[in-house]
């Protein structure tokens, strides 16, 4: 009967075993070729409309923070921080 004990004990711990791995709750492995690929950038279309900025305590020679480069860029400067620049075409 100790053998039949453990014969049954084994199963329960395969049964066990199975059931995790069909659920999911084991490690899943990740393809090599699914997991360097990125999506490619998505395009998205904005509408600006520039106007000119008016403040009494803004000097004349201040630059602005949004420019029009031409009819289809646009430039948002971060003057505190150059790198931050956005530049959208």
């Amino acid at each position: 009967m100790a053998a039949g004990g453990s014969t049954q004990q084994r199963r329960r711990e395969m049964a066990a075993a199975s059931a995790a791995a069909i659920s999911g709750a084991g490690r899943c492995r990740l393809s090599k070729i699914g997991a360097t690929r990125r999506p490619p950038p998505a395009r998205v279309r904005v509408a600006v409309r520039l106007r000119p900025f008016v403040d009494g305590t803004a000097g004349a020679s201040d630059p602005p923070c949004v420019r029009g480069m031409d009819s289809c860029s646009l430039e948002i400067a971060n003057w505190r921080n150059h790198q931050e620049t956005l530049k959208y075409q």
